[in-house]
């Protein structure tokens, strides 16, 4: 059978969370949508959770469970595009929730517009019963439909990357895939998506609600994801140099520089990437186009070096 929309989900380390994210979707779950789930060799009870929890959902054709060994968020998506049966792709994490109405208002969207993406709002949370204390703020300033080309500035300048945020017409996938063994592959990957002329529907309504785990691979930075990092920005500068491609150099520049004070790795090459960004034009189509951090950290560098190093001594005074 051919859905409407696959949802893939990857499991790992999620023994916590795993109820509160399925019990936000099969009470909602209409006929027409798959939802696939990836166990990624996870080492706790995620996935036993799954089976006894949820046994009467598995022998559904709608629902998959599809097990293999441990590598990574990216290549449990992967894993999981192999297989989709749904003529648009979504993706959430298992610690993530779905709000209601997420499935009512992304059909109809799909249904209506037929367009390539469909791009809507989240919450960020920590515990479920904090959610309505949390604000909601929109990333855009506009809604509805748009050329990609039209919005894409102020896309790239908000840089909300993250992939459980849209659903995407399968065709977009067929030659696309995350990258495997790497923190950040959202970022390695949506960019890009972004940079071909599509149409896209935005949603100014908050569909997934986006927990903060202290403990996650994210959240606790180390050297490999500043090296990751550093791989990817080196990978835009073989790039056009386009306004997007610059405000995701800035971007991401920024991103190493917090890591670099942050980590204290004094044997990386921040000072050359630094001397890099300072050889982008300072266009004003550029320049109204990043928000304040990034404008801060583009025209004064080693003035936003030193705020971040006492903001950062600060804070771990503080704790």
């Amino acid at each position: 059978m051919q859905y409407k929309l696959s949802i893939i989900i990857p499991v790992y380390k999620v023994e916590k969370y795993i109820e509160e994210c399925l019990d936000s979707i099969f009470p909602q779950l209409p006929d027409n949508v798959e939802i696939i789930l990836i166990n990624d060799g996870t080492p706790d009870r995620s996935v036993d959770i799954i089976r006894s929890e949820y046994a009467d959902w598995l022998v559904k054709d709608q629902i998959v469970l599809i097990e293999q060994e441990n590598a990574g968020p990216g290549a449990a998506r992967n894993s999981g595009l192999a297989i989709v049966r749904g003529e648009y792709i979504g993706f959430l994490d298992s610690d993530d929730i779905l709000f209601e109405h997420y499935f009512t208002l992304v059909l109809e969207s799909i249904s209506t517009y037929r367009t390539d993406i469909i791009e809507f709002g989240f919450q960020r949370f920590h515990l479920i019963s904090d959610i309505a204390k949390e604000e909601y703020q929109f990333p855009y300033t506009f809604t509805g439909l748009y050329e990609i080309e039209e919005v894409r500035n102020e896309i790239f300048s908000a840089g909300v990357w993250f992939p459980s945020t849209r659903v995407y017409k399968k065709e977009i996938f067929e030659e696309v895939r995350f990258p495997v063994g790497v923190f950040y592959e959202d970022l390695m990957t949506i960019p890009h998506i972004y940079l071909q002329d599509l149409k896209v529907y935005f949603i100014d309504q908050p569909l997934i609600g986006y927990r903060f785990n202290p403990n996650s691979t994210t959240a606790l930075h180390t050297e490999a994801h500043l090296k990751d990092k550093y791989q990817f920005y080196i990978s835009l500068i073989e790039l056009e140099d386009t306004i997007p491609i610059e405000i995701l150099k800035i971007r991401t520049a920024r991103g190493m520089a917090y890591f670099y004070n942050e980590l204290n790795a004094m044997d990386f090459p921040i000072n050359d990437i630094l001397e890099d960004v300072k050889k982008i034009k300072k266009q004003w189509v550029l320049l109204k186009s990043l928000q304040f951090p990034d404008f801060l950290f583009f025209i004064l560098p080693k003035l936003y070096m030193r705020i971040d190093r006492i903001r950062l001594r600060s804070k771990k005074e503080k704790i």
